[in-house]
Formats: C-alpha cells, sequence, structure tokens
C-alpha cells in the first residue's frame, strides 16, 4: 500500500478506549508482549455496526495484530510487517470473517498515531 491510497475520512471512525489501548491488550494476549503501540484505535462505521450486530469483540483482534499475527497473509507481507516495526513503516494485518464474508483489516499507520479497524471493501 501506498500514500497515494485514499482513506475514508475520520469522520467514519468510532475511538476506542484510547486511554490505555496497551492496557486492555495486555489484558487479552496474556503473555504475548505488544510488538508496537497502536495510537489511538479507531474502527470505520460498518465494522462498528458489524460487531455490535453480531456481538464481536475488537480486542481479540487489535491484541493479535499487536502481538504479531498477522491473519491471512502470505509471506511477503509478513515479513513486509517485520520490517515495518522495525524501521517505523505502515503495519497491516487482515482477518477473513466468515459470518459476512469480508476481510477485516487492521492498519497501524507509520507514524503510530493511529491503529484503524476496516472491512478492505472500505479502503
Amino acid at each position: 500500500m501506498t500514500a497515494s491510497h485514499k482513506f475514508p475520512t475520520p469522520l467514519h471512525y468510532q475511538v476506542l478506549d484510547a486511554a490505555d489501548p496497551i492496557g486492555l491488550v495486555l489484558d487479552t494476549i496474556g503473555d504475548a508482549l505488544p510488538k508496537f503501540h497502536p495510537g489511538n484505535v479507531v474502527m470505520t462505521a460498518g465494522v462498528s455496526r458489524w460487531m455490535d450486530d453480531e456481538k464481536i469483540p475488537f480486542l481479540p483482534y487489535l491484541a493479535m495484530h499487536l502481538a504479531g499475527y498477522w491473519g491471512d497473509l502470505d509471506i511477503h507481507d509478513i515479513q513486509v510487517n517485520e520490517d515495518s516495526i522495525k524501521h517505523g513503516m505502515r503495519i497491516m494485518s487482515s482477518y477473513p470473517q466468515p459470518s459476512n464474508g469480508e476481510k477485516l483489516w487492521i492498519i497501524t499507520e507509520a507514524d503510530r498515531s493511529v491503529t484503524t479497524l476496516l472491512f478492505a471493501s472500505e479502503y
């Protein structure tokens, strides 16, 4: 992904417990420490609606992302994420969702200011 991609406007996001995202993640992933800080954690309205409707918590997905469990990525993208942690580039995870046929993407920006949960179709 490059900087030329358009990202949804911030009006489409719901801010999630920005007070202590790392504390919440540590409670979820146990012994696996986060590999990076997520910054503010937000989600699109579509993801928020889906999680509410299906009673799906966001925290396990965020925990996997921060712990380096990248989901459904090929070996090249996994290596890109590992390099991105070391060199301050964008980090992305992808988790297929059987309940709606979508892929849930989690993207942490290069400056670690924000992590966004969105569907691939919303990108």
